[in-house]
């Protein structure tokens, strides 16, 4: 009976060691150690250091293609991430017998597993705007990559969804491409006490740091032509059957020159215009220029608010064809009056009809005196 007390106070104390080895492990130092067959990495007790390498992974990105981009464009932003990590050197951590041949060769191995620490792992990154002319598709706002070795870029670029806003001011925007990933901090060789684990295969642990880092995406908004319409003036009310003068006022509040500009109308039924194209030349940035014409409306219309479509086609300072945003004219076809002026008229007339009568009365009564 003493001795089966005796086994399991052997046993207690045996995995009370052994849990102290797993919470003594730098798992609660330096974050994830995860051990590349999946395991967690056992604490030191079960190791040895032969050596301390330098160095970690040094990520940073480049953009692929054109950075610049027009207002009310969708595009897609290609980006390259690139490990740049170099390996500083190596330092011994344990003094070797050069009687012990084994240690040596121990030791020469330990030195491979720490020429890894450069090695990025686990990598995920996410593209951020805070602009709200600036807007990332949130589809591929997100992506994940499995390693990135030192001098090695990716084989296939990040793609990120963008849409710039039609009222963007132009100029550079700072986009935020937030980096996550691991890297090796230690490897250790395991030493006999590995046995005591049940794992005897594992040469070796692997203990790794979590490094978070933020890299810039700048972009550029072009100076581009832009209008708006700032005026629109009518001579006479417009009702149904008739037609109406049309002043309206364009102005250029971009930061670039239009060149042999043409304002292009689009009047949808039941309204019409007498010209569907007006010639308004050359637009410097906060020039205005006013374009007259007519409109008509159906003598089936409806009274109600319409909207006339325009948009200008012009020049850029490359002499590339441009068009403008649609711009709308807003158009209202009031109720017609013809109606009642007639009531009005018929009533005049009872009254006058009635006036006439009583003055006849009048008279007669008169005649009768």
């Amino acid at each position: 009976m003493k001795s089966i007390i005796n086994l399991n106070s052997l046993k207690a104390v045996l995995f009370f060691f052994i849990l102290c080895g797993f919470l003594s492990s730098p798992l609660s130092l330096t974050g994830a150690a995860i051990e590349e067959n999946g395991i967690l990495s056992p604490g030191y007790g079960y190791s040895d250091d032969y050596y301390r390498g330098y160095g970690e992974p040094n990520i940073s990105i480049s953009v692929i293609g054109n950075t610049e981009f027009e207002r009310g464009e969708k595009a897609t932003l290609q980006v390259n991430l690139v490990n740049r990590g170099i390996p500083y050197g190596f330092s011994p951590s344990k003094r070797l017998s050069a009687a012990k041949q084994d240690q040596h060769l121990i030791s020469v191995k330990e030195l491979d597993y720490e020429s890894r620490k450069t090695i990025a792992v686990g990598l995920k990154t996410s593209l951020y705007s805070k602009s709200n002319y600036v807007e990332i598709d949130s589809d591929s706002r997100t992506h994940s990559i499995e390693k990135l070795v030192p001098g090695e870029r990716l084989e296939d670029p990040l793609e990120f969804g963008i849409k710039i806003s039609n009222n963007a001011p132009a100029g550079e925007y700072i986009l935020e491409l937030p980096i996550s990933y691991q890297y090796q901090s230690s490897a250790r060789m395991t030493n006999r006490n590995i046995d005591l684990l049940g794992l005897p295969e594992l040469d070796h642990t692997t203990h790794y740091n979590n490094v978070e880092k933020t890299i810039h995406v700048p972009i550029v908004i072009k100076k581009t032509p832009k209008f708006e319409i700032t005026e629109v003036t009518s001579f006479q009310d417009l009702v149904p059957g008739s037609s109406q003068k049309l002043n309206v006022t364009y102005k250029n509040i971009g930061e670039k020159t239009a060149y042999d500009s043409v304002l292009r109308k689009i009047a949808i039924v039941p309204l019409s215009t007498n010209r569907a194209t007006t010639y308004i030349g050359t637009m410097e940035p906060g020039q205005e220029k006013t374009v007259t014409f007519d409109i008509e409306a159906d003598s089936d219309a409806l009274e109600k608010l319409y909207a006339i479509n325009s948009e200008i086609r012009y020049l850029d300072e490359d002499d590339e064809l441009k068009f403008s945003d649609t711009l709308k004219i807003d158009v209202e076809v009031e109720e017609t009056r013809t109606q009642l002026s007639l009531i009005i008229l018929a009533f005049i007339g009872i009254i006058v009809v009635g006036v006439y009568m009583v003055i006849n009365v009048i008279r007669n009564l008169d005649h009768y005196k």
